[in-house]
């Protein structure tokens, strides 16, 4: 069975080809990897101006913060 076809104002038909340097394509890569969101994403996301949440887990092995988390 196919899946449902998609509204026709919510498929993205247009494409747009932008080209990088090597370390403005890394910026971006480093910027949606901490989004967590593919690179795409970020990129529409910054140009509809979007706001954008980056969300980080911290990770500590020392006894005091996890006695002090309980």
């Amino acid at each position: 069975m196919a899946r449902p076809k998609k509204q026709k104002e919510l498929c993205r038909g247009k494409r747009v080809h932008v080209r990088y340097s090597d370390t403005e394509y890394e910026l971006i890569s480093s910027h949606a990897k901490d989004l967590g969101c593919p690179i795409s994403t970020f990129v529409r996301r910054c140009t509809l101006n979007e706001k954008l949440t980056v969300h980080y887990n911290v990770v500590a092995d020392i006894a005091e913060l996890r006695d002090f988390a309980r």
